[in-house]
C-alpha cells in the first residue's frame, strides 16, 4: 500500500497555464544550458526556432474526420518516415522514442525475427508502389 500521495496538486487556473506549455522534453533535470542546446540527464536537445525546418522534418498530422483523411494521414505518415530515414542522428532517436512504437519494434526485432525482417522488407518493398496508390486515390476525389 502506499503510504503518501504523489500526484500533482494544481489548481485549475495553474493547469489552464501548464496545458500553454509547448515542447515537452522528458529527459532528466537538465544539467547544463549551451548556445542551441539543453544538456540534460538522459540526453540532449536542440534549441531551434525554425518552424519552417520543423515541419519539413515531421509534417503536422490532421487527425481524421472522414475516410478521405485516412488517406492524406498515410500520405504525410510516409513523407515524415522517408524525410526521418534520411537522418541517421534522428533515425537513431526514434529508435528510442516512446511515441513511435513502430521504429522500437523494429530495432527489436530485425535480424532477430526472421518473420519481422521478412515483413520489414516486404514493406519497404512496396513503400513506392504504395505512394503511387495514395496519389492516385486521392487524385479521383
Amino acid at each position: 500500500m502506499p503510504t503518501a500521495y504523489h500526484c500533482a496538486v494544481v489548481s485549475d487556473g495553474e493547469f489552464e497555464q501548464l496545458c500553454r506549455v509547448e515542447n515537452i522534453v522528458r529527459l532528466g533535470r537538465v544539467t547544463t544550458l549551451e548556445r542551441g542546446n539543453i544538456v540534460l540527464e538522459q540526453g540532449a536537445t536542440a534549441v531551434d526556432d525554425d518552424d519552417q525546418e520543423k515541419n519539413r522534418l515531421c509534417t503536422p498530422i490532421v487527425p481524421p474526420t472522414v475516410a478521405r483523411h485516412w488517406v492524406e494521414l498515410m500520405e504525410v505518415e510516409l513523407t515524415n518516415r522517408q524525410v526521418w530515414s534520411a537522418d541517421p542522428e534522428l533515425s537513431a532517436w526514434l529508435m528510442n522514442a516512446r511515441l513511435d512504437g513502430f521504429n522500437k519494434m523494429i530495432g527489436e526485432r530485425i535480424g532477430v525475427d526472421a518473420e519481422a525482417t521478412a515483413h520489414l522488407g516486404r514493406y519497404v518493398e512496396n513503400l513506392a508502389s504504395a505512394r503511387e496508390g495514395i496519389a492516385r486515390l486521392l487524385g479521383a476525389s
